[in-house]
Protein backbone atom coordinates (compact mmCIF):
# COMPACT_ATOMS: atom_id res chain seq x y z
CA UNK A 1 0.00 0.00 0.00
CA UNK A 2 2.92 2.22 0.60
CA UNK A 3 3.92 1.73 -2.85
CA UNK A 4 0.98 3.12 -4.71
CA UNK A 5 0.78 5.83 -2.69
CA UNK A 6 4.71 7.24 -3.09
CA UNK A 7 5.32 10.56 -5.07
CA UNK A 8 7.00 8.47 -7.51
CA UNK A 9 4.92 5.85 -8.63
CA UNK A 10 1.75 8.77 -8.58
CA UNK A 11 4.07 10.59 -11.03
CA UNK A 12 4.82 7.74 -13.19
CA UNK A 13 1.27 7.07 -13.96
CA UNK A 14 0.63 11.49 -14.46
CA UNK A 15 3.26 11.12 -17.12
CA UNK A 16 1.74 7.64 -18.58
CA UNK A 17 -1.52 9.21 -18.47
CA UNK A 18 -0.38 12.58 -19.97
CA UNK A 19 1.99 10.68 -23.14
CA UNK A 20 -1.07 8.75 -24.08
CA UNK A 21 -4.09 11.58 -23.82
CA UNK A 22 -1.74 12.82 -26.66
CA UNK A 23 -0.94 10.05 -28.76
CA UNK A 24 -2.45 9.71 -31.80
CA UNK A 25 -2.48 6.06 -31.84
CA UNK A 26 -2.60 3.84 -28.51
CA UNK A 27 -1.93 0.06 -28.10
CA UNK A 28 -1.03 -2.13 -25.33
CA UNK A 29 0.78 -5.60 -25.34
CA UNK A 30 0.41 -7.98 -23.49
CA UNK A 31 1.88 -11.91 -23.51
CA UNK A 32 1.29 -15.00 -21.87
CA UNK A 33 -0.90 -14.96 -19.29
CA UNK A 34 -0.48 -11.13 -19.36
CA UNK A 35 -2.32 -10.96 -22.95
CA UNK A 36 -6.12 -11.30 -21.24
CA UNK A 37 -5.45 -7.92 -18.71
CA UNK A 38 -4.26 -6.14 -21.93
CA UNK A 39 -7.00 -6.92 -23.69
CA UNK A 40 -9.37 -5.78 -20.49
CA UNK A 41 -7.42 -2.35 -20.32
CA UNK A 42 -7.81 -1.97 -23.83
CA UNK A 43 -11.92 -2.16 -23.60
CA UNK A 44 -11.51 -0.01 -20.51
CA UNK A 45 -10.05 2.79 -22.82
CA UNK A 46 -11.93 2.28 -25.30
CA UNK A 47 -15.29 2.48 -23.10
CA UNK A 48 -13.68 5.68 -22.02
CA UNK A 49 -13.09 6.89 -26.02
CA UNK A 50 -9.97 6.42 -26.64
CA UNK A 51 -9.58 3.85 -29.03
CA UNK A 52 -7.03 1.24 -28.10
CA UNK A 53 -6.05 -2.13 -29.36
CA UNK A 54 -4.47 -4.92 -27.18
CA UNK A 55 -2.26 -7.03 -28.97
CA UNK A 56 -1.40 -10.45 -27.45
CA UNK A 57 0.39 -12.11 -30.48
CA UNK A 58 4.06 -10.68 -31.42
CA UNK A 59 3.11 -11.33 -35.03
CA UNK A 60 0.91 -8.35 -35.40
CA UNK A 61 2.18 -5.74 -37.46
CA UNK A 62 3.96 -2.69 -36.77
CA UNK A 63 2.99 0.47 -38.61
CA UNK A 64 5.95 3.10 -39.19
CA UNK A 65 4.69 6.27 -36.92
CA UNK A 66 4.82 9.05 -39.47
CA UNK A 67 6.59 12.19 -38.39
CA UNK A 68 4.78 14.93 -36.48
CA UNK A 69 2.48 11.77 -35.00
CA UNK A 70 3.11 10.48 -31.67
CA UNK A 71 1.82 6.31 -30.82
CA UNK A 72 2.62 5.22 -27.33
CA UNK A 73 2.70 1.01 -27.08
CA UNK A 74 2.46 0.10 -23.20
CA UNK A 75 3.71 -2.98 -22.76
CA UNK A 76 2.89 -4.95 -19.73
CA UNK A 77 6.39 -6.84 -18.71
CA UNK A 78 6.56 -10.34 -17.95
CA UNK A 79 9.56 -11.56 -17.36
CA UNK A 80 9.03 -15.39 -18.56
CA UNK A 81 8.85 -13.46 -21.85
CA UNK A 82 11.80 -11.37 -21.28
CA UNK A 83 13.79 -11.99 -24.43
CA UNK A 84 10.69 -11.48 -26.76
CA UNK A 85 9.87 -8.18 -24.80
CA UNK A 86 13.73 -6.93 -25.65
CA UNK A 87 12.74 -7.92 -29.69
CA UNK A 88 9.52 -6.39 -29.22
CA UNK A 89 10.84 -2.63 -27.53
CA UNK A 90 12.92 -2.60 -29.95
CA UNK A 91 10.75 -3.19 -32.85
CA UNK A 92 8.57 -1.06 -31.48
CA UNK A 93 11.82 1.89 -30.94
CA UNK A 94 12.28 1.60 -34.42
CA UNK A 95 9.47 2.31 -36.03
CA UNK A 96 9.10 5.44 -33.27
CA UNK A 97 6.87 4.51 -30.68
CA UNK A 98 6.77 5.68 -27.38
CA UNK A 99 7.36 3.29 -25.15
CA UNK A 100 5.73 2.94 -21.61
CA UNK A 101 6.21 -0.47 -19.55
CA UNK A 102 4.57 -1.73 -16.89
CA UNK A 103 6.18 -4.68 -14.39
CA UNK A 104 5.53 -5.98 -10.78
CA UNK A 105 9.51 -5.73 -10.13
CA UNK A 106 12.60 -3.84 -11.27
CA UNK A 107 13.29 -4.94 -14.67
CA UNK A 108 16.85 -3.31 -14.37
CA UNK A 109 18.42 -2.43 -17.81
CA UNK A 110 15.33 -2.78 -19.74
CA UNK A 111 13.73 0.32 -18.00
CA UNK A 112 16.42 2.55 -20.30
CA UNK A 113 15.30 1.30 -23.09
CA UNK A 114 11.79 1.93 -22.73
CA UNK A 115 10.65 6.07 -22.31
CA UNK A 116 9.04 5.38 -19.32
CA UNK A 117 8.79 2.30 -16.58
CA UNK A 118 5.62 1.71 -13.81
CA UNK A 119 6.61 -0.70 -11.32
CA UNK A 120 3.55 -1.54 -10.28
CA UNK A 121 4.65 -3.20 -6.84
CA UNK A 122 7.49 -2.54 -4.96
CA UNK A 123 8.46 -6.40 -5.50
CA UNK A 124 7.75 -8.01 -2.76
CA UNK A 125 4.33 -9.52 -4.15
CA UNK A 126 5.64 -12.82 -4.41
CA UNK A 127 5.50 -15.65 -1.95
CA UNK A 128 7.89 -18.71 -3.55
CA UNK A 129 6.53 -19.06 -7.25
CA UNK A 130 3.70 -17.79 -7.16
CA UNK A 131 3.37 -13.76 -7.71
CA UNK A 132 0.03 -11.55 -7.51
CA UNK A 133 -1.39 -9.86 -10.60
CA UNK A 134 -3.25 -7.76 -8.21
CA UNK A 135 -1.07 -4.57 -7.97
CA UNK A 136 -0.43 -4.74 -12.05
CA UNK A 137 -4.29 -4.36 -12.79
CA UNK A 138 -4.85 -1.76 -10.20
CA UNK A 139 -1.80 0.33 -11.56
CA UNK A 140 -3.24 -0.30 -15.40
CA UNK A 141 -7.12 0.67 -13.69
CA UNK A 142 -5.72 3.55 -11.58
CA UNK A 143 -3.95 4.60 -15.51
CA UNK A 144 -7.39 4.63 -17.06
CA UNK A 145 -9.06 7.03 -14.59
CA UNK A 146 -5.67 9.25 -15.01
CA UNK A 147 -6.12 9.10 -18.41
CA UNK A 148 -10.19 9.83 -18.33
CA UNK A 149 -9.63 13.34 -16.03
Amino acid sequence: MEHIKSNDYLDRLKKAADLIKGADSFQILGLGVCRDIAKYTARRFCRAGFYCYGIDDVNYPILEVPEGTHSVILIIYNDFYQKVIFDQINRYKSKNYTIIMISLAHIGKFSQLCDLTIYASNGIMKVGQVESGVPMLYTLEKLTDEVIK
